[in-house]
């Protein structure tokens, strides 16, 4: 799980780093796609 943790936290600070989007976008559509499901719990159906 670690490793999944890091690749992850790699991925957004390089899409923020290189103007694919502002850190308040990533975070707005984390929140978005966490809700889909009908619950806002930091979780995602696989």
């Amino acid at each position: 799980m670690g490793e999944l943790a890091l690749v992850t936290k790699t991925l957004q600070r390089l899409m923020v780093d290189k103007g694919v989007c502002t850190h308040d976008e990533l975070r707005t559509t984390l929140l978005k796609v966490d809700g889909e499901d009908g619950a806002h719990d930091g979780r995602s159906p696989i």
